[in-house]
């Protein structure tokens, strides 16, 4: 969604309406990245264009702001020493993109579904307001009840288990 679409479902409701953009690492993970610019230098160039973006759906009035790196765990170099360094560049990256957001501002982030016991202190480090994680086994569970919360959604949000502020 454009910030515009954003702040227009913003502007229809007294729910807390939530921008979500994908992290530097998860940009990352789907491109072709230049050989001749290391990688922690384009994560970082990714973190200033995504910061640019939060700074641009709080000014919508967007106060709920999603900042998704589930790559970041996805196949993780073999070499702990390259582990380590992958965590260093993207952590800053995260961290860089969400830096400029307002102390009223939520920061969330979703980190997919491997790795995150591994790696708590990087984890940590992305210092979200809140984290979540599809851990492997909830997954089954998790798409029976979002189906259910479909099937109910045409009675209202409290017969989908969900109530409005």
């Amino acid at each position: 969604m454009t910030v515009d679409w954003v702040a227009a479902a913003q502007r229809l409701t007294t729910a807390v309406v939530k921008g979500v953009l994908p992290g530097p690492a998860t940009v990352l993970a789907g491109a072709f990245v230049r050989d001749d610019v290391p990688v922690p230098d384009t994560a970082a160039q990714l973190a200033l264009v995504l910061r640019d973006e939060v700074h641009d759906l709080e000014a919508a009035g967007i106060r709920e702001i999603q900042v998704d790196e589930p790559a970041l765990w996805r196949r993780p170099p073999l070499r702990e020493r390259a582990r380590r360094d992958r965590w260093t560049w993207a952590t800053e990256a995260f961290r860089l993109a969400t830096s400029g957001a307002a102390a009223s501002t939520r920061i969330r982030t979703q980190l997919g579904d491997a790795g995150i016991d591994e790696t708590l202190e990087t984890t940590a480090a992305l210092d979200a307001d809140v984290t979540t994680t599809a851990p492997a086994t909830a997954s089954v569970r998790a798409h029976a009840d979002a189906l259910a919360m479909v099937r109910n959604a045409a009675a209202g949000p409290e017969a989908a288990g969900r109530s409005l502020p």
